[in-house]
């Protein structure tokens, strides 16, 4: 009797983390969108800017991710690595992360501006995002996206 016991508890404990897995697995990645684009000063060789990502849980359970990391390409011309900071955000909810991105590839923000278009000055980006999840079981997820954002000119805050 103690061995059957036994062995339904190891059972239950030791699918306990690989139901869990499956269940996150099954989750919406988060959507991922560039809100704001502002050049700022240059540092050395590098073009910087600062830039304001809101990620988006789409789904009914809170997610816990170790980051997203990113290839920005803005117009066609320029590209921008960087990466979003570990965060947990709520189920159904947002969060908005200011990071500070650097390119040598981008040879200035006058270059890049002559992309912008319209009166809300909108510049075209295309996102390669890949997603680490705080779960160490849960393989990472590549997705893209595109978009447009609104670039705030030097002075306009």
């Amino acid at each position: 009797m103690r061995i059957v016991t036994a062995f339904i508890a190891v059972a239950l404990l030791g699918g306990a983390p690989f139901g869990s897995s499956l269940a996150q697995r099954g989750m919406t990645p988060p959507h991922v969108q560039v809100q704001s684009l502002e050049p700022l000063p240059r540092a050395g060789t590098d073009q910087r800017f600062r830039a304001v990502f809101r990620v988006d849980n789409l789904n009914e359970d809170p997610m816990k991710l170790k980051g997203i990391d990113f290839s920005l390409r803005l117009a066609h011309q320029g590209l921008l690595d960087g990466r979003l900071p570990a965060m947990t955000i709520e189920a159904l909810d947002h969060q908005e992360v200011v990071v500070e991105l650097r390119s040598d590839l981008i040879a200035s923000a006058s270059q890049l501006l002559a992309f912008v278009q319209g009166p809300e000055n909108m510049l075209p980006y295309e996102m390669v995002c890949k997603v680490t999840y705080e779960r160490g079981r849960i393989d990472p997820v590549n997705f893209n996206t595109e978009g447009s954002v609104p670039v705030i000119m030097p002075g306009a805050r």
